[in-house]
């Protein structure tokens, strides 16, 4: 973490461990994660609280009429998310002290509890028996009770996941359909004068996404599928652009050459040959990082919940 990100948390009373921090802040408990690659919001806060329905509904009516808006706002199981951004760390710096005191002003005129309740439940934590878990990645601390139930929740979720069916041919056709979306877009994109990357981005999201759609299990298979096969099929995109632009070429010079016997000719030329060279490197070069990219980001969508109990209190490092 930034060493002013570390420093302001830390005078927050957070305890910051790597690119994280946990603490009671304002009398919620408080986690912080920076991704300095997320371009959305960086710096992500979690505040743990129970609050009725009701009352959530209203804490986020609010929280969405603040000025400057948050980039970022959800509703979790255990409280609310938040994400922050600004030009420089400097900048947000300067006003994330008013930001955090606004947002617990927030919380508590709308009735939610602190960090002196279970978030689940509502049940006052002192003289029960509680946990401090890892829940998703927060640090949250529940009664016992809440921490077993949810753990059995999520044991019966993980093991139903488990037991459906993969559907690797269905998931399969709609990872080719994205592939064609990105063979489109390649398309487009040459006919307007651009030979772009952007078109392997279009096809893995599509791809990812009709995955799902088509009855595909997500899971690391589904980051297979829906990454390499319309990477594949888009860097073909552009074999096939050239080929038409070889008959084409062909025909203007009056030669009646058609498929590879056009492209045949064509590549002999340097011009031609060069673009063609050019235009394929580009494309796997960039393609191969949009793989790594949308994989990277496909992994943590398709994570499983879970549920663990932190042996140790990191308030107490």
């Amino acid at each position: 973490m930034n060493k002013k990100l570390t420093a302001f948390f830390t005078t927050l009373g957070m305890t910051v461990t790597g690119n994280s921090a946990y603490g009671i802040v304002k009398g919620y408990e408080t986690n912080v994660y920076v991704t300095n690659l997320d371009t959305q919001a960086p710096i992500k806060i979690h505040f743990s609280f129970y609050a009725t329905e009701a009352q959530k509904g209203m804490i986020m009516v609010t929280l969405k009429s603040m000025k400057p808006k948050i980039p970022l706002l959800e509703l979790s199981a255990y409280g609310v998310l938040i994400g922050v951004n600004d030009l420089t760390v400097s900048r947000l710096l300067k006003r994330l002290p008013a930001l955090m005191d606004a947002l617990a002003s927030v919380f508590s005129s709308n009735g939610a509890l602190g960090a002196e309740y279970c978030p689940v439940c509502g049940e006052r934590l002192e003289g029960k028996e509680q946990k401090l878990c890892q829940v998703d990645g927060a640090t949250i601390r529940l009664d016992e009770q809440c921490f077993r139930s949810i753990d059995r929740q999520i044991e019966e979720s993980n093991r139903a996941f488990a037991a459906a069916p993969n559907n690797y041919l269905r998931g399969l056709a709609g990872a080719c359909v994205g592939g064609l979306a990105g063979i489109a877009c390649s398309v487009v994109l040459y006919l307007i004068g651009f030979i772009s990357a952007i078109s392997v981005f279009v096809a893995i999201y599509v791809g990812a996404m009709l995955y799902v759609k088509f009855g595909g299990k997500p899971n690391k298979a589904m980051i297979a599928i829906s990454s390499v096969v319309p990477f594949i099929l888009t860097s073909l995109s552009i074999v096939l652009i050239y080929f038409v632009a070889a008959g084409i070429l062909a025909a203007d010079a009056g030669m009646a050459l058609k498929g590879t016997e056009a492209f045949s000719y064509m590549m002999k030329d340097e011009e031609f040959s060069g673009g063609f060279y050019s235009d394929l490197l580009f494309v796997l070069i960039f393609g191969v990082a949009a793989v790594v990219i949308e994989a990277v980001a496909m992994l943590k969508l398709i994570k499983r919940p879970s549920v663990t109990d932190n042996s140790q209190d990191p308030t107490q490092k």
